[in-house]
């Protein structure tokens, strides 16, 4: 009986976690959507300059999004960052006056002073207002 209820616990557990994903991944599609929205993809560039670049809004563990007068840049990371979360301030080495595709960044949690571990920014995606 003691092991019906330790694996139905488990269970609940699981369920939990993921509709805690589900709903994570719902509000990372929403907040992309809304800042994308009424713009238009182009091509994906190597770099964006840093002393114009406003943010980054962090999306979830794989989607920074910058903005720079007008243009949204999207930025897929090559690879989840496992300690990147919503509310973290991002820590980027920057080398000369561009934020690029393979720069490294590690985040900082709120109230924390031991940032996590490094990872690497992907290609910038603009997205630029249509025009009629």
């Amino acid at each position: 009986m003691k092991q019906v209820l330790i694996l139905a616990v488990a269970l609940a557990g699981c369920t939990a976690s993921a509709e805690s994903q589900r709903s994570q991944a719902a509000e990372a599609d929403r907040d992309l959507a809304k800042a994308t929205e009424g713009r238009v993809a182009g091509k994906p560039q190597d770099c964006i300059p840093i002393n114009r670049a406003g943010g980054p809004q962090i999306i979830d563990k794989q989607t920074l999004v910058y903005t720079d007068m007008g243009t949204v840049y999207v930025n897929r990371l090559p690879a989840a960052c496992p300690t990147l979360d919503r509310n973290d301030t991002i820590i980027s080495e920057v080398y000369g006056g561009n934020l690029c595709r393979n720069d490294r960044f590690r985040s900082l949690q709120p109230g924390t002073s031991i940032p996590g571990a490094y990872c690497q920014l992907g290609s910038f995606t603009p997205y630029r207002k249509a025009k009629d």
